[in-house]
């Protein structure tokens, strides 16, 4: 016997959803169905965030199907005391199926924008199911009967997935691609990819690089543009400090562009230490930190995260000859985003990227480049080059 727990949340807050025709459409379909006893239906309703741990541990599911509201910035939203909207976040929700992972097979979001929820839930679970977008209540019922009365035939649930999509289409419903489809192998293979793998560059850019309105210890300056003297390569962009001391840190307004018709999710955010020089001077003065602030349409909080320390034997033994020489680095330090971030089709989003306090000082001459990592692949912008 397989158990299908189906959990159902409509806030008071928030649009009225037609759940019950939903659960309706699932069990009459299933019932039909050539092995309808190998699967039971467990229901719970208005379920609220203190109910959620406790309903997986009751009825050990091997389905959890959760219908009801998602939010733009991919939370499903659950009830709290009160019956107002809860959200829940990506990493919460995937931290809790990844230690309740023994018995489900499959998890379906039905809701609106849960596509980040379900590729989280998917580095646990065999089979999930989210959405890229905002869904309509008839295409979400088609789907959801569709899909499990294919499993009562017996079809596997990436075949149960297509026929659910295929049900949307036969409705002329036109929601067809809405619905996506991740399985815990194409997971793993997506992380096991390497950070340096080259990106798609037909989906995301980096848009503009400036440094920070707030920041009056930078600027812009051409004369950065040419280091050919210290790096042998021109740059398309140089920034360059006003006070000549070390206790100016730059940072940037970043906007990046989603330059595709189809949606992204954004996972890291870093930079690529390319190259330096005056290696007497740093010594172990490879930066140390970087943070995040987030200009944009959405709030991040971001803790100053550790950057990896080069010491001073490893410098050594990677330089050739004197340590007046320059030093390729090719560092890559990243801020993995605490919940991905749901980028639109043709859309911006814009950040502020701060390079923190060193050991002692930034290297008296850097070339850098902006980094950002997505579900389909890395993009890297121009080299750019920083002078004190």
């Amino acid at each position: 016997m397989l158990k299908i727990l189906f959990l159902a949340a409509n806030p008071s807050d928030t649009a009225r959803l037609r759940l019950d025709q939903e659960i309706r459409a699932i069990d009459e379909k299933l019932r039909q169905t050539e092995f309808r006893d190998k699967y039971e239906i467990e229901q719970q309703w208005a379920v609220r965030v203190t109910d959620l741990q406790g309903h997986l541990l009751r009825y050990k599911p091997n389905i959890v199907h959760f219908s009801g509201h998602g939010s733009l910035s991919s939370e499903i939203l659950l009830e709290d005391e009160t019956g107002d909207s809860h959200p829940v976040s990506v990493k919460a929700l995937s931290q809790l199926f990844s230690i309740l992972k023994d018995d489900i097979r499959c998890v379906v979001l039905n809701a609106c924008y849960s596509e980040p929820q379900a590729r989280a839930i998917a580095e646990h679970i065999e089979h999930v199911v989210g959405m890229s977008k905002a869904i309509s209540d008839e295409a979400a019922i088609s789907f959801a009967a569709a899909f499990y009365q294919a499993l009562g035939y017996d079809k596997d649930y990436k075949t149960a997935y297509d026929l659910g999509c295929s049900q949307i289409a036969l409705e002329n419903l036109n929601e067809q691609d809405i619905p996506k489809f991740l399985a815990y192998t194409d997971s793993q293979t997506a992380r096991s990819k390497s950070i340096r793998q080259d990106s798609d560059p037909c989906r995301l850019a980096f848009a503009s690089i400036a440094i920070a309105a707030t920041n009056t210890s930078w600027k812009e300056s051409r004369k950065s543009l040419t280091p050919k003297i210290h790096f042998g390569r021109e740059c398309r962009q140089g920034f360059q400090s006003t006070t000549h001391t070390t206790n100016a840190d730059p940072s940037f307004d970043i906007t990046l562009f989603n330059k595709s018709d189809e949606p992204i999710i954004l996972n890291e955010i870093g930079i690529e230490i390319v190259t330096v020089e005056d290696l007497i001077i740093i010594m172990r003065s490879i930066p140390q930190a970087i943070e995040i602030k987030n200009a944009g349409l959405y709030t991040i909080e971001m803790p100053t995260v550790e950057m990896p320390i080069i010491e001073m034997p490893d410098i050594l033994s990677r330089s050739k000859n004197s340590l007046n020489r320059q030093l390729d680095l090719q560092e890559l330090v990243t801020i993995r985003l605490p919940d991905p971030i749901y980028l639109e089709p043709k859309a911006p989003y814009r950040y502020e990227l701060l390079l923190h306090k060193y050991r002692i000082r930034i290297p008296n001459r850097a070339m850098i480049r902006m980094w950002a990592s997505t579900d389909h692949g890395e993009a890297k912008s121009h080299e750019i080059y920083l002078a004190y």
